[in-house]
């Protein structure tokens, strides 16, 4: 069964109020980076053709919906801003939508029951999964039981720190080192993917033998340094070795309460890249840098 396409001003106040999901200069950076990357992946390489405009603008619309996952920023204001043509917006918005990178419902017109302005919900945003999708995108009765599930909560839940892990899959809740038992029906190591390096597959069996654990945690490593572009394949695996082993450390040495082992992975990912991005930062202002 259709969804309406249209959300009401009411419903529309409402989910602008929701708790922000990203707070903080790098949290923000990330995100947007992560959203930017989900569009580059869908154009490929028609992107590096494309006219420095045409790129400002569609990362212009990322950046607007960074705090909680959408913006209603129109193709006529979002072309006027980078001078391009509005047609241009519309086009890559509807090829974005087709291809599943952003979502769209259009607000109440206030001068007619018809379309107002569009809304645009980024697929790649921790709220997509944790409301929008639930609240907008799916039929009418799995959206009323999931309101029911979520709704109360909007405007308590504390999303800041769960940011990290929001877009990744759940399935594997993280146990203690000491007492992970594997099921007899998940796949060994012996079958973990060709794609996985085997430094990886090596250094991820001591949490897990099995394969749909060590091939999750390597997607989380390609999810965040995929957009590090000046990074090679080689620094991309280390930077993922060394954020794997920090994160065996903390845990055997009981530094933090860990609720979810690729979420918790995800996190320390980052903070990698932070540290050494303003550590060559400061080099390079100090003069030690190339």
């Amino acid at each position: 069964m259709r969804t309406t396409t249209i959300i009401d001003h009411s419903k529309f106040i409402e989910i602008s109020n929701y708790e922000k999901a990203i707070k903080g200069k790098s949290a923000r950076n990330h995100m947007k980076m992560e959203m930017l990357g989900s569009i580059i992946d869908v154009i490929g390489d028609k992107w590096a053709r494309m006219s420095k405009d045409t790129k400002s603008a569609l990362e212009y619309i990322c950046f607007l919906a960074i705090e909680r996952g959408f913006t209603y920023a129109g193709s006529e204001h979002v072309s006027g801003r980078y001078d391009i043509d509005s047609s241009t917006v519309r086009r890559y918005l509807s090829q974005l939508d087709k291809e599943g990178v952003i979502s769209r419902k259009w607000r109440s017109s206030v001068k007619h029951n018809g379309r107002g302005q569009a809304v645009i919900f980024f697929t790649a945003h921790p709220y997509y999964n944790k409301y929008w999708n639930s609240l907008f995108f799916l039929d009418d009765e799995t959206q009323a039981n999931a309101q029911a599930d979520n709704g109360d909560n909007a405007y308590s839940h504390e999303v800041a720190e769960d940011f990290s892990d929001s877009t990744i899959d759940k399935t594997y809740i993280s146990k203690d080192l000491s007492t992970r038992i594997q099921d007899g029906n998940k796949l060994s190591i012996d079958y973990v993917s060709s794609r996985v390096p085997k430094e990886f597959v090596d250094l991820a069996s001591i949490v897990s033998t099995d394969v749909n654990t060590i091939e999750e945690f390597y997607k989380v490593s390609q999810q965040v340094t995929r957009h590090m572009v000046y990074y090679t394949d080689d620094e991309k695996l280390e930077v993922s070795l060394f954020s794997f082993k920090q994160l065996i450390r903390n845990i055997k040495l009981g530094k933090q309460k860990i609720g979810n082992l690729f979420g918790y992975y995800n996190k320390v990912i980052h903070g990698i890249l932070d540290r050494r991005y303003y550590e060559e930062m400061q080099g390079f202002h100090s003069g030690t840098c190339a």
